[in-house]
């Protein structure tokens, strides 16, 4: 429950202000349209940050997960919903509600949001962190990777595999995860 209040906490920030805005009748201290730009420039700066971060450092890999395709989705629905409504009283009413900027900036941020595997080799160790899983094995010890649409496969001395599931890979990402893995790994890398 706590994970999908964090993938759709811009649209929950969203409703509560406009609930806690007319119900305490907030226009006094500052006015709505006030409150709309800065809100703007708030998702304006997740889209910043969602930008920075697809552009990876050589020992940091950002994969896709199933969650981050629902995330999009749900950001998209909000931002067209937004815009939607925002046109309808821009030119069926004269009381102006929303500004259109903040749905086009809603579903320009749903295409760019952050991945949620991040696979990073630092100081002989091979680390990934999807969510709150977090894991980490020496390079030395694994032995084979796996890489298919929906896992990677580590195999690591003393026949231990380890799994990455969940994954929502496209064909161009598992051809630059095995490029990675080549790269980094001096490990037997197989495509499935």
């Amino acid at each position: 429950m706590f994970k999908l209040i964090l993938h759709y906490k811009e649209q929950i920030i969203f409703i509560l202000f406009f609930i806690i805005y007319f119900y305490f009748d907030l226009s006094q201290y500052f006015t709505l349209k006030v409150s709309l730009y800065i809100w703007i420039a708030i998702i304006s700066y997740n889209l910043y940050v969602n930008l920075k971060h697809k552009t990876q450092k050589k020992s940091i890999l950002l994969l896709s997960t199933n969650n981050d395709s629902e995330n999009k989705t749900g950001k998209f629905i909000f931002g067209s919903a937004i815009l939607l409504a925002a046109l309808g009283f821009l030119f069926f009413s004269e009381f102006e509600i929303t500004n259109p900027l903040l749905g086009v900036i809603s579903i320009i941020n749903s295409r760019y949001k952050a991945k949620s595997l991040c696979i990073r080799i630092s100081n002989n160790t091979f680390k990934y962190k999807v969510g709150k899983i977090k894991k980490d094995y020496q390079i030395k010890d694994i032995e084979k990777v796996i890489i298919s649409g929906n896992e990677i496969i580590l195999s690591v001395k003393k026949d231990i595999v380890h799994s990455i599931p969940f994954l929502n890979l496209e064909e161009n990402e598992i051809r630059d995860t095995k490029k990675f893995f080549n790269t980094h790994l001096e490990v037997n890398t197989q495509i499935n």
